[in-house]
């Protein structure tokens, strides 16, 4: 073989090895797109599992989170043989295990399923779940009867006339029917109200309103309303001390005659060692001083107001010895204003529906979070165990007729303040706010702490003694 051979047959096995090159990488990436399809049809296929299988279990869920009380407070289960629960209404069943696998409230759940456990063999709705806040975890003190969609405040009387010695604060459902709680003012107040617009609290507030006004006990009424409206229909009403305070500073003035009160009433204790409280007082002295009600609307938000918060938290930190109550009402509730040192002095904590937080504040515990019908509220009382109770309910109307004719008996005090004068640094203060291009309210809002009265006078006196300085400062000449 001459070179020219070796050269051709050489030519040849190269190129068939080439040849065969080419169609292994052929026949690898037809395998390899074969490869990735399948893999990607599996990957859809289970997919597709999954889609089926969680919608599923999201209609499962919907149906147990369909289970809900009827208006009476029962649920509409059936205890059936092993572990069945189901609903009469649309006879879908339930194993035990897939309740307790998906329901998203366990805690509610257990009440609910012990509840049911011991009624067996009552072929009814059973009675409402036992709250875990109520202390009753073991399921045993269920309620035979069932919860009112509303207690009128003149069912919870009972046909009594209202007295400050039995002021109703709600009712609950017990097993010889429905349990009334109330208590005297002077063991119930202060009284610290808590909820959000819509779930009772203003109707509650109606309630009490309406037994003091009938109550044949005297009694002086001090009413703030700053920031909303529901004491415009208190405006005639004979039991009440002053008018009822709009602004910023008749809050501060009519607080401030609070405190005076309480100053002459600790004078008068001191001839009596023996009273500890306004009822024994009176024995002792032989004189009927009458309570003085405090009922501040709106009032949680008002304790972290310049002003009105220092004289707020003395009222309620000295009053209640003295027989001066207070009723603080609020939408809502934070640590940063209403500390525990303030909060425990309220004798009553009453928390309508509010957010977790609200509530945790005002009864130590989130239970008011989970409330879901308009009324209800948790009660804590003192050396009573925190209930759920439904509040009294009167109408806008009823509450009206009841207050009568006749107005305040003092016309709103004039605020002033202290002798002396302004400080120096609260005359570089309204300085400085007005060199800024402050208005004269927002001067006496942010020095004295309200406006109109003394605190425009001392304003306009700054200023007019200091004009020079105030007209340089503000056209910069020097």
């Amino acid at each position: 073989m001459n070179g020219w051979d070796m050269l051709r047959w050489g030519s040849l096995a190269v190129g068939g090895a080439a040849g065969a090159g080419i169609l292994a990488r052929s026949f690898y990436r037809a395998g390899l797109r074969i490869y990735d399809d399948l893999s990607e049809r599996w990957v859809k296929y289970r997919q597709d599992r999954l889609t089926l299988a969680n919608i599923d279990t999201q209609n499962r869920l919907h149906d147990l989170r369909e289970i809900r009380p009827d208006e009476r407070g029962r649920y509409p289960l059936l205890y059936g043989i092993n572990g069945i629960l189901r609903d009469p209404n649309n006879l879908r069943a339930f194993t035990l295990s897939t309740v307790l696998e998906r329901w998203p409230q366990l805690e509610q759940l257990d009440g609910m399923q012990r509840t049911l456990i011991a009624l067996q063999g009552v072929q009814a709705g059973s009675a409402r779940q036992v709250p875990a806040y109520a202390g009753m975890t073991d399921g045993t003190a269920a309620a035979t009867s069932p919860w009112p969609a509303t207690v009128a405040l003149e069912q919870a009387l009972r046909g009594q006339r209202p007295s400050l010695n039995h002021l109703v604060v709600g009712a609950y459902p017990a097993t010889a029917g429905l349990q009334v709680v109330a208590d005297s003012i002077h063991n119930l107040m202060h009284v610290l109200e808590v909820g959000a617009s819509g779930w009772g609290k203003s109707a509650w507030l109606r309630s009490f309103l309406y037994q003091v006004a009938n109550a044949p006990e005297a009694c002086e009424v001090v009413a703030i309303d700053v920031n909303g409206s529901e004491f415009n229909a208190l405006r005639g009403w004979g039991r009440l001390r002053y008018p009822v305070a709009r602004t910023a500073g008749e809050a501060i003035a009519v607080l401030h005659q609070v405190t005076d009160e309480i100053g002459q009433r600790k004078e008068r204790y001191e001839q009596h060692p023996l009273a500890g409280n306004l009822v024994e007082y009176n024995e002792a002295s032989g004189v009927d001083l009458p309570p003085w009600v405090v009922v501040i609307d709106e009032g949680t938000n008002l304790l972290n107001q310049r002003g009105i918060g220092d004289a707020l938290r003395e009222t309620v930190q000295t009053a209640r010895q003295y027989g001066v109550y207070v009723l603080l009402a609020g939408q809502s509730a934070k640590h940063s204003v209403l500390d525990t040192q303030i909060r425990d002095q309220f004798s009553t904590r009453l928390c309508f529906r509010t957010s977790p937080t609200s509530s945790r504040v005002v009864l130590d515990d989130s239970a008011a979070g989970d409330l879901h019908v308009k009324g209800r509220a948790w009660c804590q009382m003192v050396g009573r165990e925190p209930q759920e109770i439904q509040g009294p309910w009167v109408s806008r109307e009823t509450l009206l007729q009841a207050l009568g004719n006749g107005g305040p008996r003092h016309p709103m005090p004039a605020l002033e303040l202290p002798a002396g004068g302004p400080s120096a640094d609260q005359v570089a203060q309204v300085l400085e706010l007005h060199a800024a291009g402050e208005s004269k309210r927002g001067i006496e809002r942010a020095v004295f702490g309200f406006e109109g009265g003394a605190a425009y006078r001392q304003v306009t006196e700054i200023l007019e003694a200091h004009r020079d300085a105030t007209a340089t400062a503000t056209t910069g000449e020097g």
